[in-house]
């Protein structure tokens, strides 16, 4: 990963915030001295959506294990627990992201099946303007605008881009870009905007760190068509007849007080 793609890529989209690197750790001995650990450093549990945007809004490098969290369908995702069946038993499913049990049973199972396929005991969140680890992930914010550019670069190699939205647990796009090497699309859950504190206006994008080349590329080649910020077309306006603010008025007025005074 080259620090100059990482620029191009925020400076030409204008981000607000920095987008960030997740790298998966067996060995919390990975963790820079100089990250933020939530629990050490803040004596608080943070959600993994909101370690994400205080990476993205601070520029701080978070170490983050399972003593640091907060929301346990996260933490199940990222397979930080022993037994992440806990999140089909604790009875978070039904009433509160489901009309019935057996439909919030059906989403969290989904949920599941994005779990991350390898053992881990931390996550490392790091910006990519001043990175601490070699990352894994990339993850960044924008407005849907900013953030279609991104998923527009990956289109113009003649690939797709899928999104599933669940409604729960969003972050479980980050293990599933990692399970499936490939770019995901995420419209934020209710927990990130709750918890996390991720903006209304808000949406994000997940690829492995090898896509960065293209995204890169792709970013220039799509510039003429897709420009950011968005050119308005050069057009002539159109206004209800009655309001008689233009040039073709002013000359029909100019007509009559011709005639009037002939």
């Amino acid at each position: 990963m080259r620090i100059e793609d990482v620029k191009l890529l925020k400076n030409s989209l204008a981000l607000h915030t920095y987008p960030v690197g997740i790298r998966f750790t067996d060995d919390l001995n990975e963790i820079p001295e100089k990250a933020r650990r939530p629990y050490r450093d803040f004596k608080q549990r943070w959600a993994i959506c909101q370690a994400i945007n205080i990476s993205r809004y601070y520029g701080f490098t978070v170490g983050y294990s399972l003593e640091d969290a907060y929301c346990m369908v996260g933490a199940a995702v990222f397979n930080l627990l022993e037994k992440p069946e806990y999140i089909m038993e604790a009875g978070l499913e039904y009433p509160f992201h489901s009309k019935s049990l057996e439909e919030g049973r059906r989403l969290f199972e989904r949920v599941l099946s994005r779990v991350l396929k390898r053992s881990i005991k931390a996550i490392i969140i790091t910006p990519l303007t001043n990175p601490l680890v070699e990352p894994q992930i990339i993850v960044v914010y924008g407005s849907p605008i900013q953030i279609g550019k991104i998923v527009k670069a990956i289109t113009y190699y003649g690939e797709t881009v899928k999104s599933e939205f669940i409604g729960v647990s969003s972050c479980s796009a980050i293990p599933l870009a990692y399970n499936e090497g490939r770019m995901t699309f995420v419209i934020p859950c209710a927990g990130e905007r709750i918890l996390g504190g991720t903006e209304e206006g808000e949406v994000w994008v997940v690829f492995p760190v090898e896509l960065l080349d293209k995204v890169v590329e792709g970013l220039k080649g799509i510039e003429w068509i897709y420009p950011y910020p968005m050119r308005p077309l050069i057009y002539e306006p159109t206004v209800p007849k009655k309001y008689r603010i233009t040039y073709r008025d002013y000359q029909e007025w100019l007509k009559e007080k011709h005639e009037l005074n002939t």
